[in-house]
């Protein structure tokens, strides 16, 4: 697997079109916005490449690095292509490459799609957390949702609260002083 910076890639229309499809107006902000976000912030965007599958794409990722832990944004792989290990490919390459614990923002187990997200996650050493979270909107014409915290280590929380956490969450990402 390759992590081409999208700004660097030949393939952002490839990457533009996942994220699109994949994530729901309410949890995405402008395509258009991802490259002032890495030029002003602690914020990544990648293509993923197979590079055993004739280098192709197959995948997106973002990540938010503050000074105690990372942040999975948003992380798909493309539709036709999920359910064969690339996910969990590309969260071990992070999880090695990432010192610090990671934080991911998931739906409510309320839907079968969702259960499985969980579960997925859940396989790969993250931690459900119970204190109650509401993803900010992006922007005005959106709407905010309550969504569910995932982390990689609980020992983390022993330094940093869930609600430092959160704060940090919604001051940098989505805006919110």
């Amino acid at each position: 697997m390759k992590f081409e910076k999208i700004q660097q890639s030949q393939y952002k229309d490839f990457a533009e079109k996942v994220y699109i499809q994949s994530f729901p107006q309410d949890e995405r902000r402008d395509f258009s916005l991802i490259y002032e976000l890495i030029e002003k912030e602690k914020f990544r965007f990648f293509v993923i490449i197979d590079e055993q599958g004739n280098n192709k794409p197959i995948g997106i990722i973002s990540l938010w690095d503050f000074s105690y832990f990372a942040y999975i944004e948003h992380f798909a792989v493309k539709k036709n292509l999920r359910n064969k290990g690339y996910g969990s490919k590309i969260l071990d390459i992070i999880k090695e490459k990432t010192p610090k614990p990671i934080i991911i923002e998931v739906e409510h187990s309320n839907s079968l799609d969702a259960i499985r997200r969980i579960n997925f996650y859940k396989r790969k050493g993250f931690t459900l957390l119970d204190e109650k979270y509401i993803q900010p909107s992006y922007s005005p014409d959106r709407n905010a949702i309550s969504m569910q915290l995932m982390i990689t280590t609980n020992d983390y929380l022993q330094e940093l609260s869930i609600k430092e956490i959160i704060s940090e969450l919604h001051h940098n990402v989505y805006k919110i002083i």
